[in-house]
């Protein structure tokens, strides 16, 4: 899920369990946070020597503001698709990789471990070597503390894609 419309179709449904054909800002905000989307205001810092930008990852309150939408204004389907195609695919993005990290994170503590990253090789079919396992730490733990931590394995997948780019051109 990085932002199609049937993604967004998804949450939406999620969101209107009752199935009323609309749902309201406080209800789309509350939910999206379960998503990955990070709803008031947060920066994902790219620590690397390829990233050292700041991405304002945020579909805030302010977004909301600014489309002239009051708290307790009622969304149907289109208006809610439009209001998600108006945040950036960087946004979109770094929620579905949140989303991907909270899954592999599989004792919930915020942080990703050798066995946990093994884990997740070994479900998604790949089964790493331990040596293998060591490099991948190796290249997301920039802080070297022995974990991974999201803002570390987001930025690890902005690089891989920055060096996929310049390899192909």
């Amino acid at each position: 899920m990085a932002g199609t419309d049937d993604d967004f179709k998804l949450i939406f449904q999620d969101i209107d369990k009752k199935k009323l054909g609309f749902i309201t800002i406080k209800e789309l905000l509350l939910t999206l946070k379960n998503y990955g989307y990070k709803c008031f205001g947060s920066s994902v810092y790219m620590r690397s020597f390829k990233c050292k930008i700041v991405l304002n990852a945020a579909l805030s309150k302010d977004c909301f503001e600014r489309s002239g939408l009051p708290d307790d204004k009622k969304l149907d389907m289109q208006a809610y698709l439009d209001f998600m195609a108006k945040g950036p695919p960087v946004v979109h993005k770094i929620a579905m990789m949140r989303r991907v990290f909270n899954k592999l994170d599989s004792d919930r503590d915020g942080v990703l471990t050798k066995n946990e990253l093994r884990e997740a090789s070994s479900v998604m079919g790949g089964k790493l070597s331990a040596g293998e396992i060591d490099k991948l730490m190796l290249l997301m733990d920039k802080n070297e503390n022995n974990v991974v931590e999201i803002e570390e394995f987001i930025s690890a997948f902005f690089e891989y894609d920055i060096l996929k780019r310049e390899a192909e051109s």
